[in-house]
């Protein structure tokens, strides 16, 4: 079923045993979920940051977005910035003497 399909529905509620996400029987339809946390890690970073500036991109071609826009831009960066910190720390922090905390969200704690 593709977006559209799915969209033209009717609408019900869930119940439980439903599937929040299922495969595609056609393997140009699935996203690939990554199962390692680094690599994961990783795909997050990315997408958040790829999200953000096509936003920022649709914002700045039509001004009507812009105001719509600002939050989820912000947030997307913001999300970025954080699993920036996270990886680097992950990555690199044990050479230093820093641990990962994975149990944050404070950039001020994440920066420190």
């Amino acid at each position: 079923m593709d977006f559209t399909e799915i969209l033209n529905r009717p609408f019900r509620w869930p119940k439980a045993g439903d599937k929040l996400f299922s495969a595609s029987s056609r393997w140009d339809g699935n996203a690939h979920l990554e199962p390692h946390g680094h690599g994961r890690l990783v795909m997050m970073m990315n997408g958040y940051k790829c999200g953000a500036d096509m936003m920022v991109q649709q914002a700045t071609a039509n001004r009507f977005d812009q105001e719509a826009l600002v939050y989820p831009i912000i947030f997307n960066y913001r999300q970025y910035i954080e699993l920036s910190l996270k990886y680097l720390i992950a990555s690199y922090g044990r050479s230093v003497g820093v641990e990962a905390n994975w149990k944050t969200h404070s950039l001020t704690v994440l920066w420190a």
